[in-house]
């Protein structure tokens, strides 16, 4: 079946995959205006929801470059005939990614930088090829969500600095303390290896649940 134009009022009433499906056979047909308008659906659908994933981990001078390069990397996924089910799956796997690759790079050279080389082309290339993977993980995902939900503000950034960022302990005692400044106990060492073990023993127990019901 060949490519059908919608209008903006059709495009509107899409949910993401569709407006996806219709984003790609639109590409494959060469219709460039129709690709643009289903673009700017998608970006303005859940930029905001982006920039509120990247808000809640990331120092606030950073969250706009982060997210805009997290739904820049969905987009080109998209064309490039990656993952083009799960669109927010995989808007959310990607965001994740780059915000861990925000933290990783800020702990390795000592400062802060949004992200990877995007012309690093092997990286690109390895991390297509893991995404369908991940997406198919989108349940852990959801368990690790409920998990962190459950957890005073400060320790879920203990957790997200700690063990999804890979901070070493002194790095997240200094970040947790500088932006929870009224704690009635200022976050220590001690404290980040007892959270980042509560943690990960409570998603031990999430799974094994999950596993026998």
């Amino acid at each position: 079946m060949g490519f059908r134009r919608l209008n903006d009022i059709e495009l509107q009433g899409l949910d993401d995959e569709d407006v996806v499906a219709y984003l790609v056979s639109a590409r494959d047909a060469g219709e460039d205006g129709d690709v643009k308008a289903a673009l700017q659906i998608l970006v303005h659908g859940r930029m905001d929801y982006v920039e509120s994933m990247v808000a809640r981990k990331i120092p606030d001078h950073a969250v706009e470059r982060v997210a805009t390069d997290a739904m820049v990397e969905t987009m080109e996924t998209v064309f490039e005939g990656h993952s083009v089910g799960q669109f927010v799956n995989l808007l959310k796997i990607i965001t994740q990614r780059r915000i861990a690759d925000y933290w990783r790079a800020k702990s390795r050279h000592g400062r802060e930088h949004a992200t990877l080389n995007a012309d690093d082309e092997e990286d690109r290339r390895r991390r297509l090829a893991d995404l369908n993977e991940e997406v198919d993980a989108v349940p852990l995902q959801t368990i690790v969500d409920a998990v962190l939900t459950r957890l005073p503000e400060h320790h879920r950034a203990t957790v997200e600095l700690a063990v999804f960022g890979g901070l070493p302990a002194a790095e997240v005692v200094e970040d947790v303390n500088r932006r929870f400044p009224t704690l009635d106990d200022p976050m220590t060492t001690s404290n980040v290896d007892q959270i980042k073990s509560r943690f990960r023993q409570t998603l031990r127990d999430e799974l094994d649940d999950g596993d026998t019901g």
